[in-house]
């Protein structure tokens, strides 16, 4: 795991994973594809028939629900008339695999059983949890004028996956963390039949989903937007004079969550954004900014973490430069877990078989951190907050100013933590625990609570009989899991996409032990020769030799 810094580069995140070695797919979740490349399918379903078994009736409904023509007009018809007109369609979204398998259950009852695959509320925001689950949709059915309709239909629409992918999208929308220096990304599901630019302008000025919006902030509001025009590869945005009362710091971070949004749309090359018909001056923005080519914010210097290997001598080598980081930690041999802030030169490890937590600059003596019990991990964030699990209560540490101060973890949860990685952005973190069965995977807000933090509203997102050995996030919007199954001798590479629940399988090098990312795409994995190994071009490649290694600013 590397410092996560916060540094005007997080301005220029890309929503999507870089090129990964993968192999087949554990689940395929939905497709994180270019917001505007779907093409527009209408199909138009048929009206009940007379005598349509109970059976018949609820598969006509579920297949006329991917319809919305008439206001969900034909999918009505197979509804009672005591409810056809109450019924909610835009209550929500519930994606399954592929049909349901329906059966029969009594007279008047139709169970639905199937793999479910997405959820999303009423305001097309994607309710995280994980994907691949079995779940049930019971029907109850009544006579009319001696024909079976439903009585009880579900609120929202069933879709199969498929359905799903033919009528509406995924997208990123980005707001500004509490710091004002760097993005954070958002999920939200579009009709096919939206205009891609305006919808995604339009949603962001509405602000983020329930689960981010009291931690995020948003400089755009419904009010602001005057008019959105598409002119082939250019968008032009007016905007209301009201935003020149902004920071210039705050202006600057209203075009980039603009310019961040619209990236996803491939066809987009140019952005104009105006007040009053005037192009918005900022002191190190172009007038109009290049959406093709990333450099839409000529102060950022995209800076690539540096990748650190640990040798068996205690020796620390930058894979980035070449490089050797003189430090005290040859002088602890065995070291199993370490931590790097490069920028701010603060080490910190843990020798195997140890409870003592050493800490200091790179160029001083480190004193030690007493504290019972083993640490599974170590990690700095970005101001040097160093952050430790313990692996004998699975508690959560951050060590700061001389005070141990231990993370509250508020979540119906009982069990130890195991792993946590936070995400590029600290706002969010990434929590396995064991469970009876395996292991699960959650994530979690960061937030201050006094003089600690508190991981709150805690979500679900993966449940396997594995248990997971590692996690580290390899873009702003997926984690990479290393997970180990009884009777299987590699341990499983899994790519996570928290918008979606979407898992992908990556061939890792054999005997691999540990893996480590950026958080920007780039990521590694070590074997038990002691074998640094990067993914390039769906390929692995050796890059070094090391213990371990790890990204850090």
């Amino acid at each position: 795991m590397r410092c996560k810094s916060l540094g005007a580069a997080l301005l220029l995140l890309l929503a999507g994973c870089s090129s990964v070695p993968t192999s087949s797919p554990v689940n395929p979740g939905i497709e994180i594809g270019n917001v505007d490349q779907a093409a527009i399918v209408t199909v138009i379903p048929q009206s009940p028939r007379m005598s349509m078994s109970p059976i018949e009736i609820v598969q006509g409904f579920i297949d006329a629900s991917s319809s919305s023509l008439g206001n969900y007009a034909i999918a009505r018809q197979y509804l009672s008339k005591l409810v056809s007109a109450d019924w909610l369609p835009l209550a929500g979204i519930q994606v399954f695999e592929t049909d349901l398998d329906l059966e029969l259950i009594s007279e008047k009852k139709v169970l639905g059983r199937g793999v479910s695959n997405l959820k999303v509320d009423g305001n097309y925001w994607p309710i995280l949890e994980p994907a691949g689950k079995s779940s049930n949709v019971e029907f109850t059915l009544i006579q009319e004028e001696g024909q079976w309709r439903i009585i009880d239909p579900p609120s929202g629409v069933i879709l199969t996956l498929a359905e799903f992918q033919r009528n509406y999208r995924i997208a990123t929308l980005w707001f500004a963390n509490q710091q004002l220096n760097g993005l954070v990304p958002d999920a939200v599901v579009l009709p096919n039949s939206a205009q891609p630019a305006g919808s995604l302008i339009r949603l962001l000025s509405t602000g983020a989903s329930p689960w981010l919006n009291k931690s995020v902030k948003n400089f755009l509001t419904e009010e602001n937007v005057l008019s959105i025009v598409t002119n082939e590869s250019k968008i032009s945005i007016d905007l209301d004079t009201s935003v020149l009362k902004l920071s210039e710091r705050e202006l600057s971070i209203l075009v980039s969550q603009i310019a961040q949004t619209l990236q996803q749309l491939p066809n987009v090359m140019e952005l104009s954004i105006t007040t009053g018909e005037q192009l918005i001056e900022l002191t190190d923005t172009p007038n109009f900014i290049d959406l093709s080519s990333n450099s839409w914010i000529q102060t950022v210097k995209t800076k690539k973490p540096n990748l650190i290997a640990l040798q068996q001598n205690g020796d620390l080598i930058n894979l980035s430069t070449n490089k050797l980081i003189k430090s005290w930690l040859n002088q602890y041999p065995q070291t199993k877990n370490l931590a790097l802030n490069l920028s701010q030169s603060i080490l910190a490890s843990v020798a195997s078989g140890s409870s003592q937590l050493r800490l200091a600059a790179l160029n001083q003596s480190p004193r030690v951190i007493n504290q019972p019990g083993n640490y599974s991990q170590v990690f700095f964030d970005s101001i040097g907050r160093l952050w430790f699990v313990e692996t004998g209560s699975g508690n959560l540490y951050f060590q700061q100013r001389n005070a141990l101060n231990q993370v509250a973890v508020r979540t119906v949860s009982q069990s130890k933590i195991g792993q946590v990685a936070l995400s590029p952005d600290e706002l969010r973190m990434a929590i396995s625990r064991l469970s009876d069965v395996g292991s699960t995977l959650s994530l979690a807000r960061v937030e201050p609570a006094g003089k600690t933090f508190s991981l709150t509203d805690s979500q679900l997102i993966l449940d396997t009989t594995g248990n997971i050995k590692e996690i580290d996030w390899i873009t702003p919007t997926s984690v990479l899991v290393l997970i180990s199954y009884v009777n299987q001798d590699e341990p499983t590479g899994l790519v996570l996409d928290i918008r979606t629940g979407r898992q992908q399988n990556i061939k890792l090098p054999a005997g691999t032990i540990h893996i480590s990312a950026d958080g920007y795409g780039d990521f590694v994995a070590i074997d038990s020769q002691n074998q640094i190994w990067q993914s390039v071009n769906s390929n692995w490649i050796l890059i070094g030799n090391g213990v371990t290694a790890f990204y850090t600013d």
